[in-house]
């Protein structure tokens, strides 16, 4: 996921979240099909490794591309 890419999900989640019906023009692609998958894979690995590990906690980083 790059920067943009996440700055214009927050846009839509925040839409969506207010009951808005989320505005983007035609310039800016918003693909929360991948969005949905990132944090579903997420999601799987975080219950795989729970049921491996036996510590309370397990840290996950969720990395951002940003480029200059």
């Amino acid at each position: 996921m790059n920067y943009s890419q996440l700055v214009l999900n927050v846009q839509i989640l925040k839409q969506i979240k207010e009951g808005e019906k989320p505005l983007v023009n035609e310039t800016e692609k918003v693909d929360l099909d991948y969005l949905a998958d990132y944090f579903n894979n997420l999601i799987l690995n975080i219950d795989r490794d729970r049921h491996k590990s036996h510590e309370p906690v397990i840290y996950y980083r969720i990395c951002v591309e940003v480029n200059k």
